[in-house]
C-alpha cells in the first residue's frame, strides 16, 4: 500500500510537471487521441513521412489506448489543438546539447492550463498514471507467486518499478506503452497463477487469457508474443493435473488395500489400477509418448478457444493492416513514415549504443534529450550488473539440482518448468520483448530502452531475484529497503530538480568572456543585443566554441524571431557551423515578451572536424522568421575567429574512421570556388588500423546542401585495393571531381562515402566514433561554392 501511494504521488508529480507534449512521442500520440473523440474513424497511414497527419508514425500502432483517452476525453473541446501544439522548430530532439534548446514545443505562460487540449491531455495523463498503478500491484502479485516464501522480494520488485524514473515519466504521459505494460502484467500473473497458485485451469479462466491477450494485442503489437507464452502455460497446467490425477489413482490403489475387503475384490481393484497406472505413467520410458500425445490434444483444444476469443477481441486490426498495406503487422507504413537506418545495424553496433539504451531504460526525458546526473546511471547500472550475476548464479543452483534427476528426459523438464514456472514465464517474456526490440532497432534508430517495458515487471522480478536471492532472508532485507530508499529519492529529485528547471529559462553567468570592443547593437528597432561574451583560447577543428548573448526586446511584436549564429567561411562565404534557436534557450518566442524583457543566452557551436585549417571565420549573429526567411535588420559581426590546424605534418589534420577499417588523416583542395564543368583536385590520406580483408572504393560526390536532395552534381569513384594496405602507412589517393556544365551557381556539401560492391550490390562503411559504428556512412568533407 505504501509503495503504490507513494507511486501516485511521484507519477501524478511527473504528470503536472512535465509540461504538454513534451513527454518523449506525446506531440504524436495525443493527436490520435483528439482525432477518435472527434467522432473520427481510425486514420489510414500514408507512406509518405510529408504528407502524414499529426500522429505521425504512431497511426500505425494498435488504438486501444487511445479509445479510451478519448472516451474520457470527448467532452472537451479541443479545437486549440495546433494553437497549443506549437513545435520549436529547432529542437535539438535526442541530443543531449550544454546550450538547452531541448523542449519540443513552445509554451505561452498565459495559457490556462485546465481547458481545452492543455486540460485534455493532462486527464489522459491521469488514465496513464492510473495504468500504471495496475503495473506496479500486479508487479508485487507476479513477485509474491514467484517468491511465495520470500515476500520481501515482491515488495523490492515492485518498488524497483514504483520508483523508476522513466517508467515514472512514461507513467506521466499519453504513450500507449502505459496499456501494453498494465496487461502483460495482468496477463502474466494469470498465466503463472494457472500453474502455481490454482487447482485446475476452468474454460472460464481459458476464455479470459483470451480477452485479456486480444486487448493486449490491440494496445501494442507485442502483445501478439503473448500467445504462445499462453501455449505452453496450458501445457504445463494440464501436466501438473495429470500428475495430480495419477498421484491421486495411486492414493486411491493404495486406501483400497486398507479397507479389509474380500482378496478377490481387492486383487481385482488393484489389477485394474495398476494398469490404470501404466496406462498413464507407468514405466516412463514406454509411456511418455502417449502421456504427451494427449496433453497435447487436450492442450490444442484449449488453445484455439483462446485464440479465437483473443482473435474476436483484437484480430480485426490486423485483418484491417493486411487489407489497407498488405503486412498485418502494418510496419512497412510505420517504417515508411518514421524513416529507418542506411543499412541494418550489427548486434556489434547495438552493442555500441548500449549507453544510450541504458539511459532510455533508467531515466531520459523530454525529448530523449534531458539526462538524470551521469553518476545516478553508473550506480544504476552496476546495480544491473550485479543483479545480472547475481541471477546467473541462481540459475546453476537451480539447474545443477536439475541435472541430477534421474527420470525421463521429457518428464524432468515438464516437473522442472512447472515448479520454477514464475521465473521460466518471466524469463521468456522478458527475452521476447528483448528479441523483439532487437530485430526492430536493426532496421530502424529506435534502440531505446524504454521499448522493453511491456516486460518490465517480469524484468524488475528477475532482477531483484538476482540481487537478493542468493542472501540469508534477515540479512537481505536491510539492503532492500535501501535500494527502494535510493529509488524513490531519485525518482522523487528528477520531476523538481531536473525535469521542471530545463522547461524555465534562466540566466547564464557571463564570466569573464565579455567581448572588450563590444557595443550594443540595435535589430530594427525591435530586438538589442545588450552583451556578448565568448572563450577568448585557441581554436582547431572538432572543438566547440561557447558564446553568451543577453537579448532585450524594445517593441511588441507579432512576430516570432529566432536568433542565428554563425561561424561563416570568407572563402565561400557561408557558414561552416551554426547554431539557431528561439530566444531563452529554446523556449521563449518574442510574440509573448513583453516590453523590457531581457534573456541571457548561450550557444554552442561545434567546429567540424574537417574543417578547413587554418582559417579565419566570421562570428555573425542577427534574427529572422523560420517561416518565411526574412531577417530582422541585417547580421552583425561579432569577431573574427581563426581555426589552426592541430598537430600534424599533413594538410587538414583530421581524425574521420570508416567502420573501424582504415582513418581519414588529411586532405587537401586544389580550389574550393570552382566554376561549372572545370576540374578540381582532391588529395585524401587514409591510414589503416589494422590488415584489411576487403578491398573498398572510396566515392567522393558534389551534393547539395539539403540533406534529403540526392542529386549529385559531380562525383569520382576510385578503388582503394585496401587489402594491400600496410596498417599504420600513409595512403595518398588523388581524386580529381569536375561539377557538372548544369550545376546551378550554389553552395554544396563535398561528400565521402567508403564502399564495397559484390555481385551489383553496394554496401556502405558506417562512420565510427570512439570506436562506435554510427548511423551515418556520408562524410561531409567540407563545402565549396560552385561558380558559374
Amino acid at each position: 500500500t505504501l509503495i503504490l501511494l507513494a507511486y501516485l504521488f511521484l507519477a501524478s508529480s511527473y504528470a503536472l510537471l512535465t509540461p504538454v507534449f513534451e513527454a518523449g512521442d506525446e506531440l504524436w500520440h495525443y493527436p490520435m487521441v483528439a482525432h477518435l473523440a472527434d467522432g473520427n474513424p481510425l486514420p489510414v497511414q500514408v507512406f509518405d513521412p510529408n504528407a502524414v497527419g499529426l500522429w505521425k508514425q504512431q497511426a500505425s500502432q494498435p488504438p486501444l489506448y487511445y479509445y479510451l483517452g478519448a472516451a474520457l476525453t470527448a467532452p472537451i473541446d479541443t479545437s486549440d489543438l495546433l494553437e497549443k501544439r506549437w513545435l520549436n522548430p529547432h529542437v535539438s530532439n535526442g541530443i543531449i546539447t550544454a546550450d538547452g534548446n531541448n523542449n519540443l514545443a513552445i509554451h505561452n505562460p498565459d495559457w490556462s492550463p485546465w481547458s481545452g487540449t492543455l486540460l485534455a491531455v493532462r486527464i489522459v495523463r491521469f488514465l496513464s498514471v492510473a495504468l500504471g498503478a495496475i503495473t506496479v500491484f500486479y508487479t508485487w502479485r507476479i513477485g509474491r507467486l514467484t517468491h511465495p516464501q520470500r515476500p520481501a522480494l515482491a515488495l523490492a520488485a515492485a518498488s524497483m518499478v514504483a520508483f523508476l524514473p522513466m517508467f515514472l515519466f512514461i507513467s506521466g504521459a499519453v504513450n500507449n506503452d502505459n496499456l501494453i505494460m498494465a496487461l502483460s502484467a495482468v496477463t502474466l500473473y494469470r498465466l503463472i497463477r494457472h500453474v502455481v497458485g490454482v487447482p485446475a485451469v476452468h474454460w472460464r479462466d481459458i476464455l479470459l487469457l483470451g480477452v485479456l491477450i486480444g486487448l493486449a494485442t490491440i494496445a501494442k503489437i507485442i502483445g501478439v508474443g503473448l500467445l504462445p507464452l499462453a501455449l505452453g502455460t496450458l501445457f504445463i497446467a494440464n501436466w501438473r493435473d495429470s500428475k495430480v490425477e495419477t498421484q491421486h489413482l495411486a492414493s486411491s490403489s493404495f486406501s483400497s488395500l486398507q479397507t479389509g475387503e474380500g482378496r478377490k475384490k481387492q486383487e481385482k481393484r488393484e489389477t485394474q489400477n495398476l494398469v490404470s497406472l501404466l496406462v498413464r505413467t507407468g514405466d516412463e520410458n514406454k509411456t511418455e509418448t502417449q502421456n504427451l500425445a494427449s496433453l497435447l490434444v487436450r492442450t490444442v483444444g484449449q488453445f484455439v478457444v483462446l485464440f479465437v476469443t483473443a482473435f474476436v477481441v483484437g484480430g480485426w486490426w490486423y485483418v484491417r493492416n493486411v487489407r489497407l498495406y498488405g503486412d498485418w503487422k502494418g510496419w512497412n507504413a510505420f517504417i515508411a513514415v518514421l524513416g529507418q537506418r542506411p543499412q541494418p545495424a550489427t548486434l556489434a553496433q547495438l552493442w555500441d549504443e548500449r549507453f544510450g539504451f541504458m539511459q532510455a531504460f533508467w531515466g531520459l526525458f523530454g525529448g530523449v534529450n534531458v539526462p538524470l546526473p551521469s553518476l545516478i546511471y553508473t550506480v544504476l547500472n552496476w546495480l544491473l550488473v550485479i543483479g545480472v550475476v547475481g541471477f546467473m548464479l541462481y540459475a546453476v543452483r537451480i539447474l545443477l539440482t536439475f541435472t541430477r534427476t534421474r527420470r525421463a528426459p521429457l518428464v524432468t523438464l515438464f516437473n522442472f518448468v512447472e515448479q520454477h514456472f514464475a521465473l521460466v514465464v518471466c524469463l521468456l517474456w522478458t527475452a521476447a520483448v528483448v528479441v523483439g526490440l532487437v530485430q526492430w532497432a536493426t532496421t530502424t534508430w529506435s534502440s531505446q530502452g524504454r521499448l522493453v517495458f511491456a516486460a518490465l515487471p517480469a524484468e524488475m522480478v528477475l532482477l531483484t531475484t538476482g540481487l537478493f536471492a542468493l542472501l540469508p532472508k534477515k540479512v537481505s532485507r536491510i539492503p532492500i529497503t535501501l535500494l527502494a530508499i535510493f529509488m524513490f529519492m531519485v525518482a522523487a529529485y528528477a520531476p523538481w530538480g531536473i525535469i521542471r528547471p530545463s522547461y524555465r529559462p534562466t540566466d547564464v553567468s557571463l564570466s569573464n568572456f565579455q567581448l572588450s570592443d563590444f557595443q550594443p547593437v540595435t535589430f530594427d528597432n525591435t530586438v538589442r543585443l545588450n552583451t556578448a561574451a565568448i572563450e577568448q583560447r585557441p581554436y582547431q577543428p572538432d572543438t566547440p566554441l561557447d558564446l553568451y548573448l543577453d537579448w532585450e526586446l524594445l517593441a511588441q511584436t507579432d512576430k516570432n524571431w529566432s536568433v542565428f549564429v554563425h561561424l561563416n567561411d570568407p572563402v565561400i562565404d557561408n557558414p561552416i557551423a551554426q547554431r539557431d534557436m528561439y530566444p531563452g534557450g529554446g523556449l521563449l518566442a518574442t510574440s509573448f515578451m513583453q516590453v523590457g524583457d531581457s534573456t541571457r543566452n548561450h550557444y554552442r557551436l561545434p567546429i567540424p572536424p574537417t574543417a578547413v585549417t587554418p582559417a579565419a571565420l566570421q562570428l555573425l549573429v542577427g534574427l529572422y522568421d523560420v517561416d518565411t526567411g526574412l531577417r530582422l535588420g541585417d547580421a552583425t559581426q561579432l569577431t573574427t575567429i581563426t581555426v589552426t590546424a592541430p598537430p600534424g605534418d599533413l594538410p587538414n589534420p583530421t581524425q574521420t574512421n570508416f567502420g573501424n577499417q582504415f582513418d581519414l588523416i588529411g586532405y587537401q583542395l586544389s580550389d574550393r570556388t570552382p566554376s561549372r564543368g572545370e576540374p578540381f583536385d582532391l588529395t585524401l590520406y587514409f591510414r589503416a588500423e589494422g590488415a584489411i580483408a576487403a578491398d573498398y572504393s572510396i566515392s567522393a560526390q558534389i551534393l547539395p546542401q539539403d540533406i534529403i536532395d540526392t542529386t549529385r552534381y559531380g562525383n569520382h569513384d576510385q578503388p582503394l585495393y585496401t587489402t594491400t594496405w600496410q596498417p599504420g602507412a600513409v595512403q595518398q589517393i588523388d581524386l580529381t571531381i569536375t561539377p557538372s556544365i548544369d550545376t546551378p551557381a550554389d553552395i554544396y556539401r563535398l561528400v565521402l562515402k567508403a564502399y564495397t560492391q559484390q555481385d551489383g550490390a553496394f554496401t556502405n562503411l558506417q562512420l565510427a566514433q570512439d570506436g562506435r559504428l554510427t548511423n551515418d556512412t556520408d562524410l561531409t568533407l567540407t563545402k565549396i561554392r560552385v561558380t558559374p
